[in-house]
């Protein structure tokens, strides 16, 4: 079975999830849940973490020589 495809498209969205919450912090855009307006420093850490998790699925990818 050949888990770089799963690696890429993981590492892919997590990447795209922690852009998202980049942008969210540089554009300003609120984001309310229900009564609660969700603080900006949550996507700050939600930023990094997918950047982390979006870069450790590609470098994992990388590791991959598609033989296995």
């Amino acid at each position: 079975m050949n888990a770089r495809p799963y690696l890429m498209l993981s590492g892919t969205l997590f990447g795209v999830v922690g852009l998202v919450h980049l942008v969210r912090i540089v554009q300003h855009w609120p984001f309310v849940l229900g009564p609660y307006q969700v603080p900006m420093w949550i996507s700050a850490v939600a930023a990094v973490g997918g950047f982390t998790l979006g870069l450790w699925g590609w470098v994992q990818a990388a590791r991959r020589t598609g033989r296995e």
